[in-house]
């Protein structure tokens, strides 16, 4: 009977293995699916941006779209109600329209909060046949919790 301790052995050695191994396959299985959610966010926002910035009337509302006027708001629904048809179920949005040299970033004191990951994407609007005065479009999007 001296076989038995060693085969033992080898198969707590096993069941060790198959557990580490099954741990490793779980953790690496959930990762995979928030890689692709991010980058299909990223990709979505990429279009809804160059949506905006190739048509004419859209570009116009952002570099209109700067200040506290009436009109800027006008544009900023215009913008606004562009991009909720193009957003998923499930997902909100905020825009921000700056200067080019300014940091277009959320504000601290922005009326939302999320414990969720917030996607960024930003896109240039130089100018349009009329007016020089580029501005900035920057689009926020996160999951709704």
């Amino acid at each position: 009977m001296r076989g038995k301790g060693g085969f033992l052995r080898i198969l707590e050695a096993f069941i060790a293995i198959l557990i580490i191994a099954g741990a490793m396959t779980f953790i690496y299985v959930k990762e995979i699916p928030g890689k692709n959610q991010r980058e299909d966010i990223l990709n979505l926002e990429r279009i809804i941006l160059e949506t905006i910035t190739n048509d004419a009337q859209l570009r116009q509302a952002v570099l209109n779209g700067f200040g506290n006027t009436e009109s800027a708001e006008g544009n900023r629904t215009l913008i606004n109600s562009t991009i909720a048809k193009l957003v998923p179920q499930g997902y909100t949005f905020l825009f921000k329209i700056c200067n080019l040299d300014e940091i277009c970033g959320l504000d601290q004191r922005s009326s939302f909060y999320t414990k969720n990951e917030i996607y960024s994407e930003r896109s240039s609007v130089s100018s349009t046949l009329e007016t020089y005065d580029p501005k900035k479009i920057r689009l926020f999007m996160w999951e709704k919790d």
